[in-house]
């Protein structure tokens, strides 16, 4: 795909990548998230997910599906206990808080303009006004009706994309057997059935065994 297709801060991101854009193409199936410094690691440098949508055939498709995907994931996630002070003691017209109510957080020295936010915990001292209250606010979703739909609308397309006119999609299911075939090779544990129930056992060592039945674990 021709890289033209990038926004500016993708390409600019993808081009500290060696090979990643080659000759004005994408030679790469990822995004890198602009947060990657804050997070990334030595062995998994950008690794933040992983998108399977088996019905997308076009490239510019799965660019903005997989754009998607990493936006939903960079959701920052915040709590923190604040400071307040009580005015609702003193004016009537001012809100008491309550647990559950949303917030707006704003710090422009941590670049964080309107984060969306909800107390989830609250200590009260309705009987001194020399005391304030101590919320804890986290950055838990905010979810409606509209958000639980759109849950299960994805879980349903993601079943969908496993099956083809009511049968598995071949491609799928291979790719499954595969990797279970891959984690049962690099295993060092193998697994038997025999008299005595559900046997654990060292492939380096037969003396080393792990046997589970219905009544425990020996």
């Amino acid at each position: 795909m021709d890289a033209s297709k990038l926004t500016d801060e993708e390409r600019s991101l993808l081009s500290g990548v060696p090979g990643t854009i080659v000759n004005g193409k994408l030679a790469v199936n990822y995004l890198i998230s602009p947060y990657a410094q804050y997070w990334a690691s030595d062995s998994v440098p950008f690794y933040d997910g992983e998108i399977k949508e088996q019905d997308i055939e076009e490239p510019e498709d799965l660019l903005k599906a997989t754009r998607k995907a990493l936006a939903e994931q960079e959701n920052v996630t915040l709590e923190v206990t604040v400071s307040t002070a009580d005015l609702f003691k003193i004016d009537n017209s001012e809100p008491e808080p309550h647990l559950g109510d949303a917030v707006m957080c704003i710090d422009p020295a941590m670049d964080m303009n309107k984060l969306k936010a909800r107390i989830t915990e609250l200590t009260e001292y309705p009987y001194s006004r020399n005391k304030h209250s101590e919320p804890t606010i986290s950055n838990v979703n905010l979810r409606d009706y509209a958000d639980i739909i759109s849950d299960l609308e994805r879980n349903k397309n993601i079943i969908n994309n496993l099956f083809s006119n009511g049968k598995i999609r071949t491609e799928v299911f291979e790719s499954f057997a595969k990797q279970a075939v891959i984690d049962i090779d690099n295993s060092k544990t193998e697994i038997k059935y025999d008299q005595r129930g559900i046997v654990l056992q060292d492939q380096s060592n037969a003396l080393n065994q792990v046997i589970m039945t219905s009544n425990g674990v020996s």
